[in-house]
């Protein structure tokens, strides 16, 4: 089942016979067979004395407008005390090491291509060697988990350590549990037809099998376009949780109402690749999102969402308000990082908080609190594109942070009032419009204190 984990020797004998799950204090995962390592990075995890090694997965590029060689290598494991994390580059020489979100103020040593670093708490961070993002590592320290499921309980849908086919769109009805374990790695989709379904483990849901697919021209054309990889619209109290999701050429996640979607990972290159949307009452928490198309959909009302990482590719918007059709209300989003937003060149969707609304409807009460951008060369923070009767108000931005000033002027087109209590750009903080990339034009639609 497991491979390298600390506990003792009488809940070893409990594992194997009946699965329990007894308490642990570091768990790393085997390697699928079939499945390379990453050639880019290895990571070693310490803990009172004992290395554990943790297999690095890598995900490559296949459709990107740039064509530079790019990968994604990252690791999962969990832990329940402090550890060391050693993550050595295995290409090149490194010199420096900066460990991102920023806020989480994680410092590393870097000797001979290794950078060393301690954890006390779950972590989804970025290590980036001398600033280069070209090939990034991802690490995502999960906590123990609790209760695991017997593999042969008829109930559950168990994917164990191993590659899996399932193919595209394999169904779940009410009430199903599906567990994919850590080792696990799994091709394909899942389709959500019934409520209160559990989807949650430590392993892998990829669609990289059908790749090619997608490579021979743009994804919006072809019959993936609604690979969508866990696709519940209208299955309502669903629990999704812990899961990495990769390579995938739509959306990640699409949830019902009164979900919740926790501790999920994505890494995705397509262009048309979404993070996730989740509709009324949903909670979207402590999850990492790497897309190429829009990180979060705030389509529906009384939405939440918290600690949320998003690393922004070249297309799409961290924080979707709208595509011509919604008009939400009550959301609130909090302590959420921006650490990278790589757009070079424009469209309607560059901006960190985007709305399109073609027809009336009223975007309202809205509050996002605690939000960090970490891009040093931020595109466009705000690109609203109201038409006809369509209005936002009572929107509040609090605590919002940027490392540096937009490169380019908002776009604001409609009835739009945000306020703003304690922005600040490169530390300082706001005092006028401006400096949040608003023209002379719209500075009636903002007010700062």
């Amino acid at each position: 089942m497991l491979t390298h984990v600390a506990r003792p020797v009488h809940c070893l004998l409990l594992v194997a016979a009946l699965h329990i799950n007894c308490s642990a204090e570091v768990e790393t995962y085997p390697g699928p067979d079939g499945i390379d390592a990453s050639d880019q990075y290895s990571v070693t995890v310490l803990q009172d004395g004992q290395r554990y090694p943790a297999f690095v997965y890598k995900s490559t590029t296949t459709f990107h407008r740039d064509k530079r060689d790019r990968t994604t290598s990252w690791t999962t494991f969990s832990f329940s005390k402090p550890i060391q994390v050693e993550v050595t580059k295995l290409k090149g020489r490194a010199k420096s090491c900066v460990i991102r979100p920023s806020r989480q103020s994680i410092q590393a040593r870097v000797r001979d291509n290794t950078a060393t670093f301690i954890i006390d708490k779950p972590q989804k961070l970025s290590i980036e060697f001398d600033n280069d993002i070209t090939h990034s590592m991802l690490l995502f320290a999960d906590p123990i988990e609790e209760d695991c499921p017997d593999p042969a309980d008829p109930n559950v849908l168990y994917f164990g350590p191993g590659q899996h086919d399932i193919g595209i769109g394999r169904e779940l009805h009410h009430n199903q549990n599906v567990y994919i374990a850590g080792g696990a790695y799994v091709w394909g989709s899942f389709r959500v037809l019934g409520d209160e379904v559990t989807v949650r483990g430590r392993g892998v849901l990829s669609a990289g099998k059908w790749r090619k697919y997608v490579t021979k021209g743009d994804p919006g054309s072809g019959r993936l376009h609604d690979f969508k990889m866990i696709y519940g619209r209208s299955a309502n109290d669903c629990t999704y949780e812990g899961i990495t999701i990769v390579d995938f050429p739509s959306f990640a996640m699409i949830a019902g109402k009164h979900s919740v979607i926790s501790n999920i990972k994505t890494i995705g290159w397509y262009h048309n690749c979404d993070g996730i949307a989740i509709s009324e009452h949903g909670l979207v928490s402590d999850c990492f999102l790497k897309v190429n198309d829009d990180a979060l959909k705030l389509y529906w009302d009384h939405v939440r969402i918290n600690d949320v990482t998003i690393w922004q590719y070249k297309n799409g918007a961290p924080f979707q308000w709208n595509w011509h059709s919604m008009s939400p209300r009550d959301v609130q989003v909090r302590d959420c990082d921006v650490v990278h937003i790589e757009y070079d060149h424009d469209a309607n969707n560059r901006a960190v908080f985007n709305a399109a609304k073609k027809q009336g409807g009223h975007h309202r009460d809205f509050l996002f609190e605690n939000i960090t951008i970490e891009e040093p060369q931020l595109w466009r923070l705000f690109a609203f594109n109201m038409s006809g009767d369509a209005k936002v108000s009572k929107t509040l931005f609090r605590n919002l942070r940027l490392a540096g000033p937009p490169l380019h002027q908002n776009e604001m087109h409609g009835d739009i009032t945000l306020r703003f209590d304690n922005a600040t750009v490169a530390g300082r903080k706001v005092n006028t419009p401006k400096q949040l990339g608003f023209p002379q034009s719209d500075a009636s639609m903002i007010q700062l204190q």
